[in-house]
């Protein structure tokens, strides 16, 4: 069934309108199986696919239903949604039935997790490639090798080595994955895009935000760029408008819920009396790189809360010590004038 579906969808992709993408773009399928061996509930299977890291389509095994988790998806053929539905269906069952193949092998007896990573990509230049990748119980387990094009174990475990060898057996099923992962994936992200486009600004321009924190011997750099699009950005941070200064800490390019990213790039540098710093991007939207310099005000002084801190510590010892004083002075008297009492009381007969 799966070779037909296969086969279906890749004719219907290669016979419709290519076009050409001027950035790069990725589509993944995001496939998890989860198993608990001690219960008496069948493997579940949740499946997620994301355009260029923003979730688009999703499929749970309690519903059976392909969801559209964006309007503009609508445009697309309706045959399209019920074949991938079918396809959805196949490997749902596949990996259920490989995950209770594995489960025992692996002594996992509460929970076991079984996954698969499935994408491909189009390149600025129009190329592409694509990728699957399989994963057990949180760890690398086997993948498809595009160079030796078949299956690898990714691990020495035997149960990955016996099911790798046992797919690449199966040559229909090794060349039935190629044809998913390099021509009918490409081509469903292309039909995609095709669409997306009209709903989204091909180029919006990024917003920026510097900020620092600044202590007697380091300073802290932070900038923020986010609200771009296309995906694909470079932000570095410059001393003294020429030198590129390394960055220590990169977070992944993030996607907004409106379809634009976000990225922050910091650096730790040694704090000199002089040296100025800014953040410089570059992105499609942009006709040169927009630079946004480090003011004063966009840094904070730890030294400053400190000394800060320091003078009400000060404050609170001073009050101390006036409260101990107050105190010894008080008990001072106290026992002085028991002590004048002691004596009257206690004259000799």
């Amino acid at each position: 069934m799966g070779s037909m579906l296969g086969l279906s969808i890749l004719l219907e992709g290669l016979l419709s309108f290519s076009v050409v993408c001027a950035d790069s773009h990725r589509l993944n399928y995001c496939f998890t199986t989860i198993w608990s061996p001690k219960g008496s509930t069948p493997p579940q299977t949740q499946i997620i696919a994301s355009l260029d890291d923003v979730p688009i389509l999703k499929y749970i095994s309690s519903d059976q239903k392909l969801q559209r988790l964006a309007d503009w998806l609508g445009k697309v053929d309706p045959r399209h949604w019920e074949d991938l539905e079918k396809i959805a269906k196949y490997y749902e069952l596949r990996h259920q039935h490989t995950i209770q193949r594995l489960s025992p092998s692996q002594n996992y007896t509460d929970l076991y997790v079984y996954q698969v990573k499935f994408g491909c990509w189009i390149y600025e230049d129009n190329s592409t490639g694509g990728e699957e990748e399989f994963g057990a119980h949180g760890r690398d387990f086997i993948f498809l090798d595009n160079e030796k094009r078949k299956f690898m174990a990714s691990v020495g475990e035997s149960a990955a080595l016996v099911l790798a060898k046992e797919w690449n057996r199966r040559p229909n099923s090794v060349r039935r994955q190629f044809d998913y992962k390099d021509m009918a994936c490409v081509q469903w992200m292309r039909n995609y895009l095709d669409v997306k486009t009209d709903d989204f600004p091909k180029n919006v321009r990024p917003e920026v935000k510097v900020w620092g924190r600044s202590s007697e011997r380091k300073t802290r750099l932070h900038c923020l760029v986010y609200g771009f699009h296309p995906r694909p950005v470079d932000v570095k941070w410059v001393r003294n408008g020429e030198d590129h200064v390394p960055s220590d800490e990169m977070s992944p390019i993030l996607p907004h819920p409106d379809g634009t990213y976000q990225i922050r790039v910091s650096v730790e540098v040694p704090t000199i009396e002089g040296d100025t710093y800014s953040c410089h991007v570059e992105h499609s939207s942009l006709e040169d790189v927009f630079t946004v310099k480090l003011d004063a005000e966009h840094i904070s002084h730890t030294e400053k809360r400190r000394t800060f801190n320091w003078i009400l510590l000060s404050i609170a010892l001073v009050s101390l010590l006036v409260v101990f004083i107050v105190v010894h002075i008080e008990k001072s008297v106290y026992i002085e004038k028991s002590g004048r009492k002691d004596k009257a009381t206690n004259k000799p007969d």
